[in-house]
């Protein structure tokens, strides 16, 4: 992928994470990098380009769309239960 192929997905994206939706840096602050390209394992077609903590998550969830749906299904309130058991002892 050339850096203009990056720009031009990264424009078509407003500038924005397809996963969270929040503005993507120049740089990673974790690793100083570009945020990558999340690409289709398979074909190697790119998909977008993603925080790196998002594509991460991704890869976490075994790039698999059904279990990132199922994910999306735990009730808020079990996170925030979590989270502040996990975190606020």
């Amino acid at each position: 992928m050339t850096i203009e192929d990056y720009e031009t997905l990264v424009i078509e994206q407003k500038g924005l994470c397809p996963v969270c939706s929040t503005p993507l840096p120049l740089l990673e602050p974790e690793n100083g990098k570009r945020p990558p390209v999340d690409h289709n394992h398979i074909t190697g077609t790119p998909c977008g380009v993603l925080h790196n903590r998002c594509n991460r998550a991704i890869g976490l969830l075994y790039d698999s769309s059904e279990l990132c749906r199922k994910s999306g299904r735990i009730p808020r309130e079990a996170w925030t239960l979590t989270w502040q058991t996990t975190f606020h002892r």
